[in-house]
């Protein structure tokens, strides 16, 4: 029996719990549907098939799987024989100095998903200022607040005060928004900024969803980089390399409000705190803006070859999203796995693509799909990528 049969026996709706992995995200009936091993940028799926992956784990690689001084630095954490002990481990004091300090924040709690940061950044807000409202923009995640602002909501019964119309007002407790969607621009940057000035002045906090961009911008968060001053950010994915952990990151005197409850067993568990200390010792050792530029010209020339069949990365180079659901996206996605590359809706550029020097050898797959799509010498031989959830 094939894999994804065996999942579909298993796994409640007939696949993996993240909505981004399932075969329907891809060219279905094209694409593999699960994996056995990863170095680098490199994929194998469970039929021993080699791939050069740009959808890095959805955006968890920011140096690269596999990497040697992440697993150094985890499996010296395991030989001291616990990763979730009866008191604090050492090592998540040492790893929140490490945060606070690359990331410009005073203080931060541990966590292990987006959903869970977003929702608890929103708990410190109203603890904050004891407001209610909340102003969302962006996704962040799988909480009901934010799940109710997606059509059909299924579940979802109760009332959030919570809207997607950027309205501030003396009862709005918080804006939240992604700091960097798909739009880099001075434009987008003045457009946030004059949203937190105007929030801020009617006693509003401020956040900033960092779980994407978070060790995927020149100084590393787009709060740094653009000198936002937002209260509170929020980090995941990137910042442990692929091991679960996130971060509410703010000011001192937001952070420690009062006694609001946040609290998870699993907060402080060391293995991951292991790899995030070592994951951003080697982000500062490598040059964050080389990949940055590296990346944006990489999409520029995939953009300037795909343009004339109505595909597009729309974003910036270590972050875009593929318009998946286009007909001829669909074809060029198939052309493009033949040929050992994975592309999917979401696309992450990191350092193992940097590294491995491949943008010519991708980018010449990319042209020569293209031509054989403008030719008509290709036709779609499974379903094209659907969407799973609105932003």
């Amino acid at each position: 029996m094939k894999i994804q049969q065996r999942a579909e026996k298993v796994l409640a709706q007939g696949s993996t719990g993240t909505n981004s992995k399932r075969p329907s995200q891809y060219v279905e009936g094209v694409y593999p549907t699960h994996l056995k091993k990863a170095d680098g940028c490199y994929v194998w799926d469970v039929d021993g098939n080699k791939y050069i992956d740009f959808v890095g784990g959805l955006g968890t690689q920011s140096l690269g799987y596999n990497h040697p001084k992440v697993n150094e630095a985890v499996a010296k954490q395991i030989a001291k024989g616990i990763n979730t002990s009866s008191l604090p481990d050492e090592i998540e004091v040492e790893c929140a100095e490490v945060v606070c300090e690359t990331f410009n924040v005073d203080k931060i709690r541990f966590l292990k998903t987006g959903n869970e940061a977003t929702a608890g950044a929103i708990r410190i807000a109203r603890s904050y200022n004891g407001k209610k409202y909340v102003i969302s923009e962006g996704y962040h995640g799988h909480h009901e607040m934010f799940t109710s602002l997606t059509p059909p909501a299924l579940g979802i019964k109760d009332q959030f005060l919570v809207t997607s119309d950027f309205t501030p007002g003396p009862d709005v407790a918080c804006y939240i928004t992604e700091g960097l969607y798909l739009d880099a621009s001075k434009k987008f940057r003045d457009e946030i900024t004059q949203k937190f000035d105007a929030n801020r002045s009617n006693g509003g906090i401020n956040i900033i969803d960092e779980i994407v961009t978070g060790t995927r911008v020149p100084d590393f968060c787009v709060n740094s980089w653009w000198n936002l001053d937002a209260d509170i950010i929020c980090l995941g994915k990137g910042i442990a390399n692929g091991f679960p952990l996130s971060v509410i990151g703010g000011k001192k005197d937001v952070m420690d409000c009062g006694e609001y409850f946040i609290s998870s067993t699993f907060s402080g568990e060391s293995i991951s705190l292991a790899a995030c200390i070592a994951t951003i010792k080697q982000l500062k050792e490598n040059n964050m803006q080389e990949l940055f530029d590296q990346a944006n010209e990489f999409v520029r020339v995939f953009n300037e070859i795909a343009n004339p069949i109505g595909t597009t990365l729309e974003g910036y180079g270590t972050r875009a999203m593929l318009n998946t659901v286009h007909k001829n996206t669909g074809l060029l996605m198939q052309e493009c796995v033949k040929k050992g590359i994975i592309l999917g809706k979401a696309f992450f550029y990191n350092f193992s693509h940097l590294e491995q020097r491949i943008d010519q050898q991708v980018l010449q797959v990319v042209e020569e799909a293209v031509r054989a799509i403008q030719a008509g010498k290709v036709h779609l031989e499974g379903s094209i990528p659907q969407e799973t959830f609105k932003r």
